[in-house]
Formats: structure tokens, sequence, C-alpha cells
């Protein structure tokens, strides 16, 4: 998964969730680069990815992923 942020990172505490629809926690990762690559390890379906800063949530989009 790759993600883009337009957000000074390097600056603050920023992490990204990636959740099953049902709230499970997949991964979490923190953020130190404006880019970078999220590895999926076989997961499939619809995702929940949280963007948090300073311990407030910003950001919820749904992905979904295929393996194909």
């Amino acid at each position: 998964l790759h993600y883009e942020i337009d957000l000074p990172v390097k600056t603050v505490n920023c992490r990204i969730e990636i959740l099953t629809i049902d709230g499970k926690l997949l991964i979490t990762t923190k953020v130190s680069e404006s880019a970078g690559n999220i590895e999926m390890f076989d997961t499939n379906g619809l995702l929940l990815v949280n963007l948090w800063m300073d311990n407030k949530l910003l950001a919820t989009n749904r992905i979904i992923v295929t393996n194909e």
C-alpha cells in the first residue's frame, strides 16, 4: 500500500492504522516521511485506513484490497 501525506509529518507524532471493517487492527505504523509503502500480508476485502496525528484522528478512508 503506497501512501502520500501532505502534512508536516517530520515534526509531529503521526501514524497510520489499517483495520478490518469490523474494527480488528491489522497494522499500525509510525509515519516519519511524507510518502512510503506499507506491506499488506495476505489481506483481502474492505479495509479502513486511519491517519492519526498527536493522538487525534485526522482522516479515515476505505480501501478495497485484492490479491490478483
